[in-house]
């Protein structure tokens, strides 16, 4: 069904994949493949970034009703584990929040992702846990906080970074979920596909040659 609503919202607008690709921020392999149904299930911060172009609710995108997708959050609330809703419950009742009235020039609350354990880049999803922090810088949705200062010198133990839901653009710093793992890297692209390069030369780079292999957590928009 998304192939055809994203088709069908593409030519009402007027849009190419050039175009939809450069305005999105969305990779245009990544749309092409919606389109050929080459990708099922593409990741919510991919249709989030499509959506938000198109200026379309999420779920017309889908060609789903409000009702559909409240079912299917349920269901992955209750298949979560206690460490997974946790951090549902945390999001929710922030956004609850938000959305009954907050002045836009107030400090608000966003979910936070703190290690448990001193940890370096790579560290199990499992490892985190999440608390509130607050914040005035607009367009971020969650935060991570620094355990140590393995990104030095850019960035430093107890930095807290303030992560936007839009995805990457080339050189921006992202924290990525893959195999179980959070990693905060640089994004690259590249003809071979596409690459998570490591801040300062510690570690070890992964590359890609579709973004669907990982999930975007969030893009480092500023560090308070």
């Amino acid at each position: 069904m998304i192939d055809k609503q994203l088709k069908a919202m593409m030519d009402k607008k007027g849009l190419t994949l050039e175009k939809l690709s450069m305005l999105s921020n969305v990779p245009i392999e990544m749309i092409r493949n919606i389109i050929y149904r080459r990708a099922r299930n593409p990741r919510v911060d991919t249709l989030l970034a499509l959506s938000r172009t198109l200026d379309v609710s999420m779920e017309s995108l889908m060609g789903e009703s409000p009702r559909e997708e409240e079912e299917q959050l349920l269901f992955a609330y209750r298949e979560s584990g206690e460490h997974g809703k946790k951090f549902i419950r945390a999001i929710a009742e922030i956004e609850a929040q938000w959305q009954a009235g907050v002045d836009a020039n107030e400090e608000r609350e966003i979910p936070c992702l703190i290690p448990a354990v001193e940890t370096s880049d790579g560290a199990a999803f499992s490892s985190f846990d999440v608390e509130h922090v607050k914040t005035a810088c607009e367009n971020v949705y969650m935060a991570v906080r620094l355990p140590n200062d393995h990104f030095s010198p850019r960035y430093c133990k107890n930095d807290v970074l303030l992560l936007s839901d839009k995805f990457p653009n080339e050189g921006e710093n992202a924290l990525f979920l893959y195999n179980h793992r959070l990693y905060f890297r640089q994004f690259h692209i590249s003809e071979k596909g596409y690459a998570l390069n490591t801040i300062n030369g510690r570690g070890t780079a992964l590359r890609f040659r579709r973004m669907d292999s990982c999930r975007l957590i969030g893009t480092c928009m500023a560090v308070q």
